[in-house]
């Protein structure tokens, strides 16, 4: 959880899990998930990007080092890139969840890029991303290329060989 929406703490969630089940898990996840988006109705366009801009310099070093190199003015708008890339590429990958599971939160990453397109997001990565979109032009489609490629991901997991 708190690598995905930046609330909450593993250790909280991780005791949740040990104590009760997936049932209690399930259920404090979406009461974290739900304080998260009431709290992003409320966030200005300028916090989504700080949001985005927190997210890409707290994974690896590879945002913040090639950052520096591009000018000041584009860096939040590729954290947005980033942090939509970012947290679809954790619900393919997120080992405590079913592919079926993973899918769905990859087809409800879709949704949310879909209204972002619209002008209607509500997550603060989507409200960044929706921004970002209009002000460069770039087209929806190569958003749901990459989610078809991470969608991919969660259906096959080995194969035979490189051919």
């Amino acid at each position: 959880m708190r690598r995905i929406y930046g609330q909450g703490s593993e250790t909280s969630l991780d005791k949740i899990r040990i104590s009760f089940g997936g049932a209690a898990l399930a259920a404090a996840q979406r009461a974290t998930i739900s304080a998260h988006s009431f709290a992003c109705l409320h966030m200005t366009l300028d916090e989504a990007y700080r949001s985005c801009m927190t997210l890409a310099r707290s994974h690896y070093e590879n945002f913040p080092v090639a950052s520096r190199l591009m000018p000041r003015r584009l860096r939040p708008h590729v954290a947005a890139v980033y942090a939509f890339a970012r947290h679809a590429d954790d619900f393919a990958d997120e080992g405590d969840f079913s592919a079926q599971e993973r899918r769905a939160k990859l087809e409800d990453w879709r949704a949310q890029l879909r209204r972002a397109a619209e002008g209607k997001a509500e997550h603060p990565v989507f409200r960044a991303l929706g921004d970002t979109m209009r002000r460069f032009n770039i087209p929806e489609q190569l958003f749901h290329d990459l989610l078809d490629a991470f969608v991919q991901d969660t259906g096959k997991e080995r194969y035979a060989d490189f051919d």
